[in-house]
């Protein structure tokens, strides 16, 4: 099995699917921290009016909330990387394959668009978004179970980061239209070079490289539009 094949792509892939996926669970299991750690302070603290378990369990509280921001910086980059690795490792092994299908004929780059469409739904926190929604209406269900007022109060935390996304997608927005553009850059040189495939396939490494070099070009700019 060569390290650019469909099952070599398919099996990292996979073992991406995975690996974010044990991030996702952590995630979620932290985020009932803050509501256990508000049970605690009536069943235990208030009752007993000890300072001692409140300091306790105010610091276990804090280092669980900074685990799970560590967890989501981690799991973020992790997104990133892989994202940016799957265009490196098959980018150009997709180009060659272009040139070399029927296709190729009719300046058709769809393999090309579809390995940078993958590319920037994993790197852009969709497949993240993705594995964490199977975990919302559970964790709001068990909430309203412990209290209903819990339950409200989480919904509307969850309204506020649907307003925090938005708003990174503002502060991003330049440098994913330089992407973009820098994107639109390499599919249009991946087009013209379709479009003569019959011609140039000999000299099919001769072109990969000037499409490694537009692909590097717009592959430069993802790191700073993700790290928002």
């Amino acid at each position: 099995m060569t390290e650019n094949s469909p099952a070599h792509f398919r099996r990292t892939l996979h073992r991406a699917w995975l690996e974010i996926a044990i991030f996702s669970v952590l995630m979620n299991v932290l985020l009932l921290v803050p509501s256990l750690y508000m049970m605690q302070i009536y069943d235990r603290v208030l009752p007993a009016a000890s300072i001692p378990t409140l300091v306790y369990l105010s610091l276990i509280a804090v280092a669980a909330l900074a685990l799970m921001a560590l967890l989501d910086i981690v799991r973020s980059i992790y997104c990133q990387r892989v994202g940016l690795s799957l265009e490196r490792n098959f980018g150009s092994a997709s180009f060659m394959a272009t040139l070399s299908s029927a296709r190729a004929k009719h300046g058709e780059i769809q393999p090309l668009r579809d390995l940078s469409t993958v590319r920037a739904f994993i790197a852009s926190r969709g497949l993240t978004n993705l594995v964490d929604l199977p975990f919302a209406p559970l964790f709001i269900i068990l909430l309203y179970l412990i209290h209903p007022v819990l339950s409200l109060v989480t919904t509307a935390g969850a309204l506020v980061l649907i307003i925090v996304v938005v708003a990174n997608q503002f502060a991003a927005r330049r440098s994913i239209t330089q992407s973009l553009g820098e994107a639109r850059v390499a599919n249009s040189l991946a087009q013209a070079f379709v479009g003569s495939a019959d011609t140039i396939r000999g000299l099919g490494m001769l072109m990969n490289v000037s499409y490694q070099r537009a692909l590097t070009a717009t592959l430069r700019g993802v790191p700073k539009s993700s790290d928002f």
